[in-house]
């Protein structure tokens, strides 16, 4: 007769080390996360083909996506570190976020581009009559 306690040992392991690989693999998906957005002009009109770009300096890592007809990016799968974010487009000031990337929520962005040349700054000063 087979004892209890050595099969019931075995189980226990067996199942153990079958839920194994999914919590080391669930570990690994942990520390990513998304940085989306939607571009639009000052007036709220969405900007297809901007170039919105994040990078981590010390890191090294770096992404580029091109916003859709709805004026939406998306950067999936990106490990939780600061970046900085910019985004350009054809006729607007570009645009520089700092963006800190510390969990699985998703980091949504509103962004607004000034058009080109928008802020214009004059002084006007003046010499006293003698």
């Amino acid at each position: 007769m087979i004892e209890r306690r050595p099969l019931l040992f075995i189980l226990f392991v067996s199942l153990w080390a079958m839920t194994l690989p999914s919590a080391v693999l669930g570990q690994g998906l942990g520390s990513a996360g998304t940085v989306q957005g939607t571009v639009s002009d000052p007036s709220g009109a969405v900007i297809p083909g901007a170039t919105a770009t994040i990078y981590n300096p010390v890191t090294g890592f770096t992404r580029t996506a091109s916003t859709d007809s709805s004026g939406g990016f998306s950067f999936t799968n990106v490990p939780f570190n600061p970046y900085h974010l910019t985004v350009n487009a054809t006729g607007f000031a570009p645009y520089v976020q700092d963006v800190d990337l510390n969990s699985m929520v998703p980091v949504s962005l509103k962004i607004t581009l000034e058009l080109a040349g928008g802020k214009t700054t004059v002084t006007v000063t003046s010499k006293p009559r003698i």
